[in-house]
């Protein structure tokens, strides 16, 4: 009896201790089936007041989430884990520099607002040598909003973006429902992207809204669809290139579309502001295109820069926007 009594209490405490350890616990880090969550309050809340800090002591499949608060420190992702702010307007992460460097796979990065000084060299998030990863429902301020670098099969989707946007070496991406102000998209040696369903506002920028390769990094199999391009000096640049350019609005740009060489882009039922049947001004651009069929681009007419079936009416309405 005084065995099967002491065995009783001796079991009780024990749990009782687990419990105790738990609660106390529990407000640092909360273990799940697919991973642990570790939590950051700049005001000493939860187990780590810095961001860099959790990551640190976090392993792939983790969970980061920060409270709303403002973190004054540059981010390095070396790891497969979900950085999750809890409000995209409160949970603030400013620095020079490189904001959030990304260079690990498989990394969410979610609700945050990102922020710089808006210099050119400042970048708000980084991707580089990486891959499948998702920048999603953010605000970004930026000299240079998103930079991909040598990476693939990413998607950023529903962000705000402040800054210069800007893929080079990257393929099969996908860019998404974001509104782009005061920035551009370039593409650089980067092929088969999706860039869909975004609003590009250059607010009088005078630059591009979209820029698809360049004479010497050519970009092909791009995907620009259901896109408004508006307020830009100049609304897209195509270089040479086999790209696929079909349902956007482009709307009270000083020139709509630039065909820097003669290629083989398929232009289809945009909408041009009026009813162009062609995406630039032939007055200024008939001396190039007669220069580019001297005889190199003989095989490559014009006419494949042509919109032959402009759309009417605007293509896109988000939410009342167009």
């Amino acid at each position: 009896m005084n065995k099967a009594f002491f065995s009783i209490i001796t079991i009780s405490l024990l749990l009782a201790s687990s419990l105790f350890v738990y609660s106390v616990s529990s407000e640092k880090v909360h273990s799940t089936s697919t991973g642990t969550t570790l939590f950051v309050d700049d005001d000493g809340g939860a187990g780590f007041t810095s961001i860099q800090d959790a990551i640190n002591a976090s392993s792939d499949g983790d969970t980061v989430f920060v409270y709303n608060g403002t973190y004054n420190e540059n981010i390095v992702i070396n790891k497969s884990i979900t950085l999750q702010g809890e409000n995209k307007e409160n949970t603030k992460i400013i620095a020079n520099g490189v904001t959030v460097k990304i260079i690990a796979d498989n990394v969410v990065i979610s609700k945050f607002k990102i922020l710089n000084d808006l210099d050119i060299l400042d970048i708000g998030i980084r991707i580089i040598n990486c891959n499948n990863s998702k920048i999603e429902n953010n605000n970004i301020f930026g000299g240079n909003g998103i930079k991909i670098l040598n990476s693939d099969n990413n998607k950023i989707t529903n962000n705000y973006i402040v800054g210069y946007e800007y893929f080079f070496l990257t393929n099969n991406n996908e860019f998404k429902n974001n509104h782009i102000f005061e920035g551009r998209l370039s593409l650089f040696n980067s092929y088969n992207n999706i860039v869909s369903q975004n609003i590009f506002d250059g607010n009088g920028k005078n630059s591009p809204g979209i820029s698809i390769g360049e004479l010497s990094n050519p970009s092909d199999g791009n995907s620009i669809t259901y896109n408004i391009i508006k307020n830009y000096r100049m609304g897209l640049d195509n270089y040479y290139a086999d790209n696929e350019i079909c349902y956007n609005d482009f709307v009270n740009n000083k020139e709509n579309a630039n065909v820097k060489y003669i290629g083989r882009t398929k232009w289809y039922h945009n909408y041009w502001g009026k009813s162009d049947r062609f995406p630039f001004d032939w007055k200024t651009h008939i001396p190039r295109l007669i220069y580019g069929l001297i005889p190199t681009y003989l095989g490559d007419l014009h006419v494949f820069n042509v919109d032959w079936h402009p759309a009417r009416e605007p293509n896109c309405d988000f939410g009342g926007e167009t």
